[in-house]
């Protein structure tokens, strides 16, 4: 079987390091994150915070939505509106889980910190080792989940 990034076009593989490039950037800010607020949990909001600017990149996406209000403005409102639940949906469990663990930090209580940052070393770890062509395949809102009925050993 011929290897898949052959088959890849050109376009693809540059998206694909580009995603690559983007990811691991994210996951070395997020190990940044973790291991500042576990240094400082009084700051552990702060530092948090500072992941925030990784939304910055989706204000091109907004761009046509300004530009369609112009002309028709309830249909730009209703995929306004469409747009900005769909991100809150994405957004919302990473920022209560950073939420909780920043709260935990500063109770004394280290465990889902540690737990997190385990499971952004090991994200590191698995895009070190990956084909940065292939990264583009990697990209989901949402993880998979395992199949749970392999899981329940049927």
């Amino acid at each position: 079987m011929a290897d898949p990034s052959e088959c890849m076009s050109p376009g693809l593989a540059v998206a694909g390091r580009c995603a690559h490039w983007v990811m691991m950037r994210f996951a070395r800010h997020e190990a940044w994150a973790i291991r500042t607020a576990m240094k400082a949990p009084l700051f552990s909001t702060h530092v948090s915070a500072t992941l925030w600017i990784w939304t910055f990149p989706v204000i091109p996406a907004s761009l046509p939505l300004v530009l369609l209000s112009g002309h028709a403005l309830i249909p730009a409102a209703i995929l306004g509106m469409v747009a900005s639940i769909l991100f809150l949906a994405a957004a919302a469990p990473w920022f209560f889980r950073w939420g909780f663990i920043c709260m935990g930090l500063m109770a004394g209580r280290r465990e889902l910190a540690q737990k997190k940052q385990k499971a952004v070393l090991a994200r590191l770890d698995r895009l070190r080792a990956m084909d940065p062509r292939q990264a583009i395949h990697e990209l989901r809102v949402f993880p998979k989940r395992g199949n749970r009925d392999a899981a329940a050993g049927k």
